[in-house]
């Protein structure tokens, strides 16, 4: 009786002992800021700002890596924006990272178009809707660009 008690009470210690280096263990972790506690669920994403409507488009600052469009460059641009806009039924005018993509494809198609007469350029992941990713696609020619303004 004595040793089946003693070996209960060693057992019970041990169980107690793992319980208490597990909740010591939660506690750390969930300190961490990456911790995601399995039992609260998903967090809730926090609501826009009530200053902001919907209709009127955000400025955004200008980027200060990507040096401005010369005139030539921003016609391109432009006109790349527009068969691209008609290509994936998506308004892209208004897409800073749009214009930047766009701006540094042409910047590449006019270094390439020095020393060829065509050029490709290929924009994968230009912008998505609910239909999924959509793709940008063109050829461009010398001749084209001699006759944009």
């Amino acid at each position: 009786m004595g040793l089946s008690l003693l070996i209960l009470i060693a057992v019970v210690g041990l169980g107690v002992v793992a319980v208490v280096v597990a909740i010591v263990v939660v506690l750390a972790l969930s300190r961490r800021e990456d911790f995601v506690n399995p039992f609260s669920g998903p967090k809730a994403s926090p609501p826009p700002p009530k200053n902001i409507s919907p209709e009127v488009p955000q400025t955004i600052a200008p980027n200060l890596y990507t040096a401005p469009a010369l005139d030539g460059e921003a016609a391109l641009v432009d006109w790349l924006i527009g068969q691209a806009s008609a290509q994936t039924r998506i308004k892209l005018e208004h897409d800073p990272m749009v214009r930047e993509r766009m701006l540094n494809a042409v910047r590449n198609a006019m270094r390439d178009l020095e020393t060829q007469d065509t050029t490709q350029i290929s924009l994968p992941f230009l912008a998505a809707d609910t239909t999924g990713p959509k793709h940008f696609e063109i050829k461009i020619t010398r001749s084209m660009l001699d006759q944009m303004p």
